[in-house]
This record gives C-alpha cells, sequence and structure tokens, in this order.
C-alpha cells in the first residue's frame, strides 16, 4: 500500500513539489530528482515498487525456485529501460552511476542463471 501512497501524493501535488514548503517537509523522497516531468517524478514509485516485487518473489516464490532468476532477470532489465529513458536524477554522473549499478545487477543475474541446476552443462 505505501508505494500506491507515494504514487498518489506525488501525481497530486507534482505542480507544487519544488515549493520551499514541501521541499522542506517531503524534500527527501524526491531530493536529487527531476519534478518537471511526470515520468520522472513518479520515479520513487517505481523505486519502492520494484524493491516490492523483489522481496515478493523471494517471499511467495519458495516453491518455484526456476522462476526468481528469470523475474528477477525480467525486473532489472525492465528498470534499467526505464532509468536510461527517463534519466530521473538532476545530475548525469547520478544517471550514469544508476544505470552502471543496474548493469551490474544484470550480471549478478547471469551469473545467477549459471549457479543454478537448470541449465545443462
Amino acid at each position: 500500500m505505501f508505494p500506491a501512497i507515494v504514487l498518489s501524493f506525488l501525481i497530486r501535488n507534482r505542480s507544487k513539489l519544488p515549493d520551499r514548503n514541501y521541499v522542506a517537509k517531503y524534500g527527501t523522497l524526491y531530493q536529487g530528482i527531476k519534478v518537471e516531468n511526470k515520468t520522472t517524478t513518479v520515479y520513487s514509485f517505481v523505486f519502492l515498487l520494484r524493491r516490492l516485487f523483489l522481496v515478493c518473489i523471494v517471499v511467495f516464490l519458495d516453491e518455484y525456485q526456476f522462476f526468481k532468476p528469470m523475474l528477477f532477470l525480467q525486473a532489472q532489465v525492465a528498470y534499467l529501460i526505464y532509468t536510461g529513458w527517463s534519466r530521473p536524477h538532476d545530475d548525469k554522473w547520478y544517471n550514469f552511476l544508476e544505470k552502471l549499478n543496474e548493469v551490474g545487477l544484470i550480471c549478478i543475474a547471469y551469473v545467477m542463471f549459471l549457479q543454478t541446476a537448470f541449465m545443462d552443462d
């Protein structure tokens, strides 16, 4: 429910987010994020939703071990596409660092495939 509340808050108050009072109260929610654009304003929601999805993969797919690496990889690729397309951070360095981290996690996901017993040698 928490990501939905964050999304509702960010979309409803998008025009007020640069205001000094909003930055003082809620600035940590969108600090360093471009709020002029709707696709970048929802970055916090997408980030929280992805993290929640990764936790749900681990918790609810305990019986289906072969789905975990596949869903993890798909979630990481989708998130990399979103961050590469929208460039949500104000600073170019943070956008580059975000993409670098996601590429690293995608490499880890491929190594997870190699470490499972689901692929033939």
